[in-house]
C-alpha cells in the first residue's frame, strides 16, 4: 500500500471475499486472533500481540486505509451503522479509502458486492 502510514509499526490484514455481497467486520483489537477468522469476520494477527502495550492481539488504529482490486462499502465503525454508506468506487484497476481518527476504531464493517475481490486493509 502506497500510503504515508504504510511502514512502521501497525498492522493489516489480507484476504479474498469468495462471494458477492458478503459482509466482512475487520476488528482490529482483541482477544481473539486470527486463527479464529470465519468469512464474515477478520481477526488481527497473532504476530502483533500486545502491540501498544494494551492486553490482547492487535491495536486499536487512527488510521486506516483499505485498498481492493473491486469497489467496495464501509457499512459501520465501531458499530456505528451508516444510513448511507460510504463507498470506495472502482477508479483504474483499484478502490481505496483511508481516513484517520481522533479516537481509536476497534472495528470497521465492509461490503464487498463483487465476488472474488482482493482486499487489503492496514491500520496504526
Amino acid at each position: 500500500m502506497s500510503h504515508p502510514f504504510s511502514t512502521g509499526p501497525g498492522d493489516n490484514r489480507e484476504f479474498v471475499v469468495i462471494t458477492a455481497g458478503q459482509e466482512v467486520e475487520t476488528i482490529f483489537h482483541s482477544d481473539t486472533e486470527s486463527s479464529a477468522d470465519t468469512a464474515a469476520i477478520k481477526y488481527p494477527s497473532s504476530a502483533v500481540r500486545n502491540a501498544g502495550n494494551i492486553a490482547g492481539y492487535g491495536q486499536v488504529g487512527y488510521n486506516v486505509c483499505a485498498r481492493a482490486d473491486q469497489a467496495f462499502q464501509v457499512l459501520s465503525i465501531n458499530d456505528h451503522i451508516f444510513a448511507e454508506p460510504i463507498t470506495a468506487a472502482l477508479v483504474s484497476s483499484s478502490a481505496s479509502w483511508t481516513e484517520s481518527f481522533a479516537t481509536g476504531i476497534h472495528s470497521i464493517k465492509f461490503k464487498f458486492p463483487t465476488a472474488n475481490t482482493n482486499f487489503k486493509v492496514r491500520w496504526k
